[in-house]
């Protein structure tokens, strides 16, 4: 079975947000084949600044790069046929299906085997346990600290990684993943933080803030 752990960067947090960079890499049967997908992308709107302390980008960065529309025919190649796995698809999938909608195509869910959400998954394995991204990772022992910076093709390998090792603990504690929770579109975005800004943005390194 093939999977593609996908990652997204963006302009900012809301649910307004563009996207600045995909990146992706392919896993047969949970092993990395070392083949990947990495684009950056002109979202054509300010990245924040909170944003671009995080990744990095700046406008100079995406200017002259190839819009949203252009990505999209080399993205659906790497994962038509796969299982995507995405952290927080109740933040990821709504952004990136705007992305697709503008760009005349259908939702990501329609142009794949199937969603993965290694956030949902880990709340049915630790329903007591925070599972931001870097939680996970955490947990794991695949970082050692909570990470200051975003990187697209590290931080897909880094959700690779989680992936094989959710799986696998799933099988250890005889846990079906295969039913996950269906995001609940009407409470996305709704959540507040008091963090000050570089603060929150750290913790949506999980792609949302405040989630337990």
């Amino acid at each position: 079975m093939r999977q593609v752990a996908l990652t997204i960067e963006t302009t900012g947090l809301g649910k307004d947000a563009r996207i600045v960079e995909l990146a992706a890499v392919e896993l047969i049967d949970g092993k990395p084949t070392g083949k990947a997908f990495n684009v950056i992308i002109n979202p054509h709107k300010n990245i924040e600044p909170d944003a671009s302390h995080l990744h990095h980008m700046e406008a100079f960065d995406v200017e002259h790069k190839a819009d949203f529309k252009d990505a999209v025919p080399g993205l659906f190649e790497f994962i038509h046929d796969a299982t995507v796995v995405i952290h927080y698809a109740k933040w990821a999938n709504p952004i990136i299906d705007h992305e697709l909608k503008l760009a005349g195509y259908s939702t990501l869910k329609d142009n794949c085997a199937r969603i993965f959400d290694t956030y949902a998954a880990s709340k049915k394995l630790y329903p007591a346990e925070r599972s931001r991204f870097d939680d996970i990772a955490l947990r794991y022992q695949l970082i050692r600290q909570e990470r200051t910076d975003r990187v697209g093709a590290r931080d897909a390998r880094l959700l690779a990684d989680v992936f094989v090792k959710i799986i696998e603990d799933a099988k250890a504690k005889e846990v079906n993943l295969d039913e996950q929770p269906v995001p609940n579109k009407s409470r996305l975005f709704q959540a507040k933080s008091n963090l000050p800004p570089a603060a929150r943005h750290r913790h949506f390194i999980s792609h949302h803030p405040g989630m337990k």
